[in-house]
């Protein structure tokens, strides 16, 4: 598996990630110093950590239940920016906005596709086992007469 820096989804993260950065640095008032900075900043950096650390774990249902946390992460974050908008903090920023909801869209996308690699695996359930076709049954072999004593 190549590593996750080359997928175009981390790229788009990454781009989201210092945008969201640049908006928090340059907008938000001193009295949010404790509030909204810190939440928004763990909320941003989730999705990346997490969409990398579930690409290094070895299974699907482990890589989907990751990217879910940073979908839900994303959420958080385009709530964020929304809320921001509203109390006066940010100017509105449709471009953000529709970042946000690509990248949501793309880990759904990633996330249902593991899921079904996660249902077709290893007959036993194994992860990271490629469920094999099972070999056709053979034709039941001719008995031999019965000799029946009479």
């Amino acid at each position: 598996m190549l590593s996750f820096y080359y997928t175009s989804l981390w790229r788009k993260i990454r781009k989201f990630e210092n945008q969201v950065y640049e908006l928090i640095n340059n907008n938000l008032p001193p009295e949010e110093k404790y509030c909204m900075d810190p939440q928004m900043r763990r909320a941003v950096t989730s999705i990346a950590f997490n969409y990398s650390e579930g690409y290094g774990r070895m299974g699907d249902k482990e890589f989907s239940h990751f990217l879910s946390i940073a979908r839900g992460s994303a959420h958080e974050v385009d709530t964020q920016l929304t809320l921001g908008e509203d109390f006066g903090y940010f100017p509105p920023n449709q471009e953000l906005h529709d970042l946000a909801e690509r990248i949501i869209y793309e880990l759904t996308l990633f996330m249902k596709k593991k899921e079904r690699d996660y249902n077709h695996e290893g007959e036993d359930g194994e992860e990271g086992q490629p469920r094999l076709p099972r070999p056709p049954r053979k034709p039941p072999r001719p008995r031999p007469p019965r000799n029946d004593p009479q």
